[in-house]
């Protein structure tokens, strides 16, 4: 097995293209945020999870914080019903409150 690294330069440091700078980045990638989702592909995706999930025998219920606009999936045993898993994890939900707290006191915003 070989390696191209031809392409890496002598410093180890990768560059932007050249087509677009940093802010053209940002930029286009803002743009693409304030698209509006699919909602046949969106709900396309769902179907084809819970397929998935119902095939490993867990079921997977979806909710939508309130305090952080985030999307929470539970992951539940299809036999006992017990929740197995929390994305994101518990400890992070209430962390990034906090720090959404703590930006809107820093800059006067309310949030």
């Amino acid at each position: 097995m070989s390696w191209d690294v031809a392409a890496v330069p002598v410093n180890g440091m990768m560059r932007y293209p050249e087509t677009q700078t940093g802010w053209q980045q940002a930029q286009a990638a803002a743009q693409a945020m304030e698209k509006k989702p699919d909602a046949a592909l969106a709900q396309k995706a769902i179907h084809d999870i819970r397929q998935f999930s119902n095939f490993l025998n867990r079921r997977l219920e979806y909710a939508i914080s309130q305090e952080t606009n985030q999307v929470i999936v539970k992951v539940i045993d299809g036999d006992t019903d017990k929740v197995i898993k929390v994305l994101p994890p518990e400890e992070l939900q209430r962390l990034h409150t906090r720090i959404r707290e703590t930006i809107g006191l820093l800059f006067d915003q309310t949030i």
